[in-house]
């Protein structure tokens, strides 16, 4: 029968990355800093699998509770929590969620100055130290969490 398809193509500048086989039917390879193509074959006939997401980084649906998916706001790769070591939050849940490749500052919705973006412990929102309010000069030592997430200590 036909098979349905799903393909994720990396810019046109970039050169193809080879396409190996691997478990479960999906196809991927990572290069140095290359986008990989992401295939995913099934027959048409099975409504299961066309209705599901799948985890770009270990390439299954999961069950139950492991089927959960993260879900990037920016590209919509979908990941498990337990793939990129987060736990959802009250706050991913309301503003949304970004993966690793996708960060930008919240404040100026900027991807640059790396070394100036903080990465808030709990739910992975960024903001650069001067977008902040009030700004901070410089990166704090230790974890930081966004002003969504901070918790009085008092009122614990």
């Amino acid at each position: 029968g036909r098979l349905g398809l799903k393909l994720q193509r990396p810019p046109q500048h970039r050169k193809m990355p080879k396409i190996l086989s691997g478990e479960g039917g999906s196809f991927q390879e990572k290069r140095d800093g290359m986008l990989p193509n992401e295939v995913v074959l099934y027959n048409e006939s099975d409504q299961y699998t066309h209705t599901k997401d799948i985890c770009t980084m270990c390439g299954s649906i999961g069950a139950k509770e492991d089927g959960y998916l993260l879900t990037c706001q920016q590209c919509a790769k979908s990941y498990h929590s337990y793939c990129v070591n987060k736990t959802v939050t009250d706050t991913m849940l309301r503003i949304g969620w970004r993966c690793s490749d996708c960060l930008i500052c919240e404040g100026c919705s900027k991807p640059g100055d790396p070394a100036r973006l903080l990465l808030c412990e709990e739910c992975d929102v960024s903001f650069h130290t001067y977008c902040l309010t009030p700004a901070l000069e410089q990166v704090p030592t230790g974890p930081w969490r966004c002003s969504w997430c901070v918790t009085c200590v008092k009122c614990q």
